[in-house]
């Protein structure tokens, strides 16, 4: 997240090689020597890196919206902005605080009020060393920040277990010789070894990403924050969280994204996000489950469980879920029906040391959900249909019955509508 480097972006109406010398340009180079400032000018924008600081160097002819409207300036703030820079500016002319207020493309600079305009300095000289000033304690203050935003993602990183791939039968009939058409038939998969979360991601992790991004924290229903599991998050807002963490760690994101256009494998008229969302599997990033990896993993490596738990019963004191009388099964437990979220860590993992597989909150996976996708045999590493209405979750919540619980259990969500009993769980790709 921290990056060490300082970059100069020369902002100017003036040619790049005049106002590289410009004298307030060459002082704020010299006042700063130990910030590893790199000069890159206008048109170098790529130069800069994920993460690094922006000094938006700027002139009077700057602030002018016909000057800011030109494509290579558009460009290189635009990426900026994805490369999640913060940005600073320094007006390096006789050019009054007021026209700070013409840059809507810099959100994130700082006031400038308490800066008088230059030409009431009593020379340039020391109006520059003002601005530098001003500038150190800024940069020193976003690098606290950043400092401080590391600590936490740091201990925030999901803990994830290596599940060992190998093949199992997918679906078919359950423990107790009943048969759901969706799970049939019963299909031979290879998966390969895989990474996933130990338990889904809680609002204390998603937390930090909204802070960065500007996002708000999603409702909790009054269930509580923290190490709460996190609701009210749409599968699109799950991959966009998946890509950010990536690229937090340094990892290459899995998830390509194109929001310009409508995915024409989503006929869904009412999804107003319908993004085209393609994954690139081989990349290392943090992404969603397949519906298969679930499986294999609530499973236990593909062992025949009814529960995520590794239970054959599902007992409300080791899941949550609805455990009210007249839901009773065989193979259930009558007890406490809580009806709200309890924290990621409660009750006992499975052998794998995954928590909570079955109960608490659905969980969404990569997949579209299709009805007929299992009557296509065997498979190897699987990744579900190609088109679809909605997106596979997996696992039930704590409004589920019993037979919601269990681990073929095949289930569905518009990708658009995040709910309060839906949350998501971290898969990655094993380096070989």
């Amino acid at each position: 997240m921290q990056s060490n480097h300082i970059n100069l972006f020369f902002l100017s109406a003036t040619e790049d090689k005049f106002w590289k010398n410009h004298i307030y340009v060459q002082y704020l180079l010299r006042r700063l020597p130990a910030l590893s400032i790199y000069q890159v000018e206008c048109k170098n924008y790529s130069a800069v890196q994920k993460g690094d600081i922006v000094l938006v160097v700027l002139s009077p002819n700057s602030c002018n919206p016909q000057f800011i409207a030109q494509a290579h300036i558009q460009e290189a703030l635009a990426h900026y902005q994805k490369a999640n820079c913060a940005f600073y500016g320094v007006v390096v002319s006789s050019c009054d605080s007021s026209a700070w207020g013409k840059m809507p493309l810099l959100p994130l600079n700082p006031t400038n009020a308490q800066l008088k305009p230059l030409s009431e300095w009593d020379s340039h000289t020391v109006a520059c060393a003002q601005i530098v000033d001003y500038m150190a304690e800024q940069l020193a203050h976003i690098r606290a920040i950043r400092t401080e935003q590391e600590r936490r993602l740091t201990e925030r990183l999901p803990k994830m277990i290596r599940i060992e791939g190998g093949s199992f039968e997918m679906g078919g009939m359950r423990p107790d010789g009943r048969r759901y058409g969706s799970e049939l038939p019963a299909h031979t998969v290879r998966l390969s070894s895989y990474e996933l979360a130990n338990q889904v991601v809680s609002f204390d992790q998603y937390a930090l990403y909204c802070e960065v991004t500007g996002k708000a924290l999603p409702f909790d229903e009054g269930w509580g924050k923290g190490n709460q599991p996190l609701i009210h998050v749409n599968w699109y807002e799950a991959i966009e969280y998946c890509n950010w963490l990536s690229e937090q760690v340094g990892l290459e994101p899995c998830y390509l994204i194109d929001k310009s256009r409508k995915d024409p494998n989503n006929p869904d008229a009412y999804d107003e996000w319908q993004w085209v969302v393609k994954c690139n599997f081989d990349a290392l990033g943090y992404r969603l489950p397949t519906e298969a990896e679930w499986e294999y993993a609530a499973r236990e490596r593909g062992k025949a469980v009814r529960f995520g738990n590794g239970k054959q019963v599902a007992n409300p004191l080791e899941i949550n879920f609805n455990a009210l009388a007249r839901h009773t099964k065989p193979y259930s437990i009558e007890g406490i029906y809580r009806a709200h979220s309890v924290p990621t860590d409660s009750f006992e993992p499975n052998a794998l040391g995954l928590y909570q597989m079955s109960g608490n909150v659905w969980e969404w996976c990569w997949d579209w959900h299709d009805l007929k996708y299992y009557k296509g045999g065997a498979m190897e590493n699987p990744t579900g249909g190609n088109s679809g209405i909605g997106r596979v979750m997996r696992g039930g919540s704590m409004f589920s019955i019993p037979d919601s619980l269990c681990t073929t259990n095949r289930s569905s969500h518009l990708p658009f509508n995040g709910k309060h009993h839906i949350g998501f769980r971290l898969a990655r790709k094993i380096w070989r």
